[in-house]
């Protein structure tokens, strides 16, 4: 969305971590840049980094300069370690920087992952994107921000999107499910028990779209921790094409294992990026506080998704569901 033009200035970004050298806006006068607010556990802000590495090859000669503010939605995302971590395994390669205050979140009024703002040669906002999408119009964007006063730069003559088809319906997915107390709720008839070991038990009916946990768990601002004892479950029925959950392991280092069920059945087709098959089960090896894909479906469709945590310490934060690509 086009913002009108020399209003507003842009924020001066303060209080970032950097991954190599920092950058001020002020330096870059002259500059057109693309500030994109993201979390590497967040996988719809992840996907945005296609179109931000062909533009940065696009347009970095040209006078474009994209920064990532990694906005970390839980603790563990404020580790400069887990960060790097991530930002190596993605490749970037222009600036990063971790918002571990959110500093620059708030002042940019952002509350989405992902959230693209474009500001002008002379420091003003001139556009902002959020979500997933509208990557025709930021792409065409970028290239009338960088020909103002530059009228005989050549640009690329395909974009690297086409515009949106708003007749196309798609099937509705399951929201994000979080296991936090200050921000969510859970399908237990008891809820959240705030920062106390709960033993939990799943009802005979459980409905659709939000997870049900039974063992005991501790209640954390953030996240549930398995507590031990007998194994640990979460179920959930879901509409979706991909299923990801947000863990880390015990705090002593050791991984963790979580076993996956769809269905009832071992996934075994379906199976994400992050299972292994096992003595027959198909698993999830929990090694460091990050983002696994379990679950790939190849139609969006109704399932019932199945965790057995089998290892104290293991604490879950998010699922996030996406539609087939």
């Amino acid at each position: 969305m086009k913002i009108r033009r020399n209003r507003i200035r842009a924020a001066e970004l303060r209080d970032l971590e950097w991954i190599g050298e920092p950058l001020s806006l002020e330096s870059l006068k002259g500059r057109v840049v693309l500030l994109h607010f993201w979390d590497y556990t967040y996988v719809s802000s992840v996907k945005s980094f296609v179109y931000l590495t062909m533009w940065h090859g696009r347009y970095a000669d040209k006078g474009l300069q994209i920064i990532a503010i990694h906005a970390p939605q839980f603790e563990f995302g404020r580790n400069m370690d887990n960060l790097r971590r991530a930002v190596d395994y993605l490749g970037v390669p222009f600036p990063v920087a971790n918002d571990v205050r959110m500093t620059n979140w708030d002042a940019y009024a952002n509350r989405f992952w992902p959230a693209m703002f474009l500001i002008d040669r002379e420091g003003y906002l001139s556009a902002y994107n959020v979500g997933e999408g509208g990557y025709f119009e930021v792409e065409t964007t970028i290239q009338e921000l960088l020909k103002e006063g530059h009228p005989r730069l050549v640009m690329p003559r395909e974009m690297l999107a086409q515009p949106e088809d708003k007749t196309v319906q798609h099937r509705p997915i399951s929201p994000s499910l979080y296991f936090s107390y200050i921000r969510a709720r859970i399908g237990n008839d008891c809820g959240f028990r705030p920062n106390e070991i709960s033993d939990y038990t799943i009802p005979a009916s459980p409905r659709r779209d939000i997870q049900y946990v039974e063992g005991r768990f501790l209640c954390r601002p953030d996240s549930m921790e398995f507590a031990g004892g007998r194994d640990g479950r979460v179920i959930v029925d879901y509409d979706a094409g991909d299923v990801f959950l947000v863990a880390t392991p015990p705090a002593d280092g050791q991984p963790g294992v979580i076993v996956i069920s769809q269905d009832g059945e071992t996934v075994e087709i379906d199976a994400g990026d992050a299972m292994t098959h096992v003595d027959g089960q198909s698993r999830v090896l929990i090694e460091r506080p990050d983002v696994y894909h379990v679950i790939h479906n190849h139609t969006c469709s109704r399932h019932r998704l199945e965790l057995v945590i089998k290892t104290p310490g293991v604490a879950l934060y998010c699922i996030d569901f996406m539609r087939c690509d």
